[in-house]
């Protein structure tokens, strides 16, 4: 998005069916519960003054009060991964209808 490409990249079906691939217990060995310390990296590393969740809260909102928020953030990602399930509250859109006349506020 925001930028024009003359070719998009794809996956090389060749080496995803040919090349060496992880054994069972090579990927077994790679699923562990995500920690503390990679959430706060992760947001950390976000671009700041953006909004990354429909809460409208800037990341640097996360990172200045990560010791007040950090247990229900916790949380919310364990849920996450332990249900395979996102919260309603993160998958709705607010929506705002703006009304097209000269003066909204005024009842007529």
């Amino acid at each position: 998005m925001g930028s024009s490409a003359h070719s998009l990249p794809y996956p090389n079906i060749k080496v995803l069916r040919y090349d060496p691939c992880l054994f069972f217990h090579q990927k077994c060995d790679r699923i562990t519960e995500v920690s503390e310390h990679e959430m706060y990296t992760t947001i950390k590393g976000m671009p700041l003054d953006k909004t990354a969740w429909v809460d409208g809260f800037p990341v640097e909102f996360f990172t200045q009060h990560w010791s007040l928020i950090k247990i229900d953030v916790i949380c919310v990602v364990m849920v996450f991964f332990q249900a395979r399930k996102m919260l309603k509250a993160f998958s709705r859109t607010a929506i705002t209808l703006v009304p097209k006349v000269s003066t909204p506020t005024q009842v007529k």
